[in-house]
Formats: C-alpha cells, structure tokens, sequence
C-alpha cells in the first residue's frame, strides 16, 4: 500500500521529501488487519517538474535518517528518486525493525 501511495504522488508530479515511518498512518480493523495506509505530513513536499523541464531540487530538508545520500551533497541535485530511497529505508524497517545506518550523532550517521 505504501508503494501504491508513491505511485500516486508521482502521478501527480510530486517529490513527498519527508517519507518515514512516523508519517504513515495505518488504519486497522478489529482483528488488528491492516485495511488502509495514509502517507502524511505533505509540508515539505514540492512539484517535481524534472519530466517537463529537466529542473531538478537542491538543498538539504527532511529527516536525516531518511535522506538520500545526494541530499547532503552541497551543490548537488536530485529529484524523485530521493522518495524511493526513503521508501526503501521505510521497507528495511519494517523487515528487519532496525534502521540500515545509525550513528551516535548526524556525522556518524
């Protein structure tokens, strides 16, 4: 479903930027199944134009657990692409209930 949701916004020619864990609602019914997902937390999303005019994003925003290695790159540029690693952290999660990278603080990580 969360892959669906991706889907979605990039029909829609939208970069989410933020993607984790804690903005996933899931919607559960009384025998605790999973019946709907809802990707939450639009405020840093922007339109990725790249398809139409080859524009891509710059600069650093999100959680940086979740950022794609690109994004911390000064004068780099990235587009959609930083969802579907962010997705993929998300589904790592999820697999293995840890995070891929860790540190003790943001330098390490």
């Amino acid at each position: 479903m969360i892959v669906e949701g991706m889907v979605y916004l990039d029909s829609c020619n939208l970069v989410h930027f933020d993607l984790k864990l804690d903005n996933i609602l899931v919607n559960l019914d009384q025998e605790n199944n999973v019946t709907n997902l809802c990707i939450t937390d639009f405020g840093l999303t922007q339109s990725n134009r790249q398809n139409s005019t080859n524009e891509k994003g710059a600069g650093a925003s999100g959680t940086l657990s979740y950022m794609a290695p690109e994004m911390l790159v000064p004068d780099s540029s990235y587009d959609k692409a930083i969802d579907a690693w962010s997705l993929g952290i998300n589904l790592y999660a999820l697999l293995f209930n840890v995070m891929p990278f860790f540190g003790e603080n943001y330098n390490e990580l």
